[in-house]
């Protein structure tokens, strides 16, 4: 929302919106709530909240304190916000001891409850003392996955019994965010491992096959693709209802579980179509 095209014709609506917003998601709120409708988008965030568990995944493969310390090393860098996300990812997969073909373990510290869609918000969080949980909308393993995720980042910037908002807003929070899930579950080195030195030019099947293997969308890979191997520098808002790709369960590195890559270019290219 323009704050300067919107907010005189809006003024009381915004003023009375604000107040029932928490604090701490109200810049990602505004960033993203239709103009034409805040007070049912205020509505769907309230719900949301209220609706999100009072504890993350008491399963979980590890802490959210191995994301606050990722997170933490790599900001403050002079560097854009989806660098920031991705350098940060890298981290946590160094401490987690994932190779960049390695998938990313199912088992996150991140609880979960479904909740009806909402066109600007993706889900809505709380983060507690060492995990976190989310109210989403996202049912497709995929698309789940990869708000999971996102939820990490936001959960590594927010303080106890704090909230947090997933959205399709372009802000430098919700960027960097997108960023890092996209390369914690999807490394482009292990992309470029995967499909060789063309994997810029890669067919469309053996996109979809990587996707599978690491457990996210087709639409994912090929925007690490474009911004990583091309350099394009494209964002991610597009990818977060996309696919629900499928994956087998297989080893896993340190002791978590996550399924393991099955796939090679020539075996994949020599599939019926």
């Amino acid at each position: 929302m323009d704050p300067f095209s919107d907010g005189v014709d809006l003024a009381d609506e915004i003023n009375a919106v604000f107040e029932a917003v928490e604090q701490p998601v109200r810049a990602d709120f505004f960033d993203s709530a239709p103009a034409a409708a805040l007070a049912e988008a205020a509505v769907w965030v309230d719900r949301a909240l209220a609706n999100v568990p009072d504890r993350g995944r008491g399963s979980a493969a590890f802490s959210l304190s191995a994301v606050d310390e990722a997170v933490s090393a790599a900001s403050g860098s002079d560097l854009r916000p989806w660098e920031v996300g991705y350098r940060a990812a890298r981290s946590l997969r160094q401490e987690l001891a994932l190779g960049p073909t390695t998938p990313f373990p199912d088992i996150a510290p991140i609880g979960a409850v479904s909740v009806p869609r909402h066109a600007a918000f993706v889900a809505a969080g709380r983060r507690f003392r060492n995990d976190a949980a989310i109210a989403t909308a996202l049912a497709s393993q995929a698309g789940s996955r990869f708000a999971a995720a996102r939820s990490l980042w936001h959960a590594a910037h927010a303080t106890e019994s704090t909230a947090f908002l997933l959205t399709t807003g372009r802000s430098a929070s919700q960027r960097a965010g997108r960023a890092f899930a996209a390369e914690l579950l999807a490394p482009a080195a292990g992309i470029r491992q995967l499909l060789g030195a063309h994997a810029a030019k890669a067919p469309v099947e053996d996109i979809e096959t990587v996707a599978e293997d690491f457990g996210v969308a087709g639409l994912l890979v090929t925007h690490q693709i474009d911004n990583q191997l091309r350099g394009l520098h494209l964002d991610l808002a597009a990818v977060m209802a996309v696919g629900t790709p499928t994956h087998r369960s297989g080893g896993a590195a340190r002791g978590l579980p996550g399924p393991q890559p099955r796939w090679s270019p020539r075996r994949s290219r020599r599939r019926a179509p």
